[in-house]
């Protein structure tokens, strides 16, 4: 059996961890409960849209109801996929940025002298 095989048509799931609370300063960005299973192969569009439909109530800016992301068009899947990758590609350079300045030496004038 290779490594995406299954004896089943279901997607293996984890159970999420609980979030972090927010500081009281910033607000709560986890719209998802800490039981929330999100499913292994997830599309991250739907992972994206679906955080959005969750903070925004289910519901449009003019009150009408979101559709849930079978029903959304593909055009608009889309655009929330390459929403999520550039979330994605953000969060990378971000990442290889503070890792790049952790590895370089502190600078002469901050190091400290010891004897």
């Amino acid at each position: 059996m290779g490594l995406h095989d299954t004896e089943s048509d279901e997607i293996p799931t984890t159970t999420a961890p609980a979030p972090e609370p927010a500081p009281e300063s910033l607000p709560a960005t986890t719209p998802e409960p800490a039981s929330a299973e999100i499913p292994v192969q997830a599309d991250i569009g739907e992972v994206g849209y679906n955080a959005y439909c969750s903070d925004r109530g289910w519901k449009a800016f003019n009150g009408e109801p979101l559709p849930q992301w079978p029903e959304v068009k593909d055009d608009i899947k889309n655009a929330w996929r390459k929403a999520g990758l550039a979330v994605v590609a953000a969060f990378e350079r971000a990442t290889v940025a503070i890792f790049s300045e952790s590895d370089k030496p502190a600078s002469p004038e901050v190091q400290l002298e010891t004897k």
